[in-house]
């Protein structure tokens, strides 16, 4: 399982590096990452930063995300 320690701010930063970001709401293969202000999903969706906010406003979306590993797939 990964070990979520990113809040909101952090998890977005950490995307926008290229990091695969997961959240603890999240199946164990979901993960977005960010480039060039588009979120993109592992399945190669795309949507923009309100789009995908707009259902996450609430405080279980403040924090519990985390790097994805690969290695943490079940």
């Amino acid at each position: 399982m990964n070990n979520p320690t990113l809040t909101k701010n952090e998890a977005i930063a950490a995307a926008k590096r290229g990091e695969k970001i997961t959240h603890t709401s999240f199946s164990p293969s979901e993960w977005f990452t960010i480039e060039k202000g588009m979120y993109i999903f592992e399945d190669g969706c795309k949507c923009s930063a309100g789009d995908f906010w707009y259902y996450r406003a609430s405080p279980p979306w403040f924090d519990g995300y985390s790097i994805f590993s690969f290695k943490t797939q079940v």
